[in-house]
């Protein structure tokens, strides 16, 4: 999941929706915010060669390892 505030933020997780091929931008349940989702290990599959070579940083790269 990726969310991020504002209505101009839209489009940029409408590409990563659209890049992967895989997941669905929704609003989030704060308001001004949406979300990018991929659920289930088929659709996470995918896109694990992207950041197996395009490391994450933060607790996002510490979840992602484990």
């Amino acid at each position: 999941m990726i969310a991020q505030k504002g209505l101009i933020n839209l489009p940029i997780l409408t590409h990563i929706a659209t890049l992967f091929n895989v997941g669905r931008v929704e609003k989030h349940f704060v308001e001004n915010v949406f979300e990018y989702r991929a659920n289930g290990l088929k659709n996470c599959c995918q896109l694990f060669p992207y950041f197996d070579s395009h490391s994450l940083f933060t607790k996002k790269g510490t979840s992602y390892m484990l």
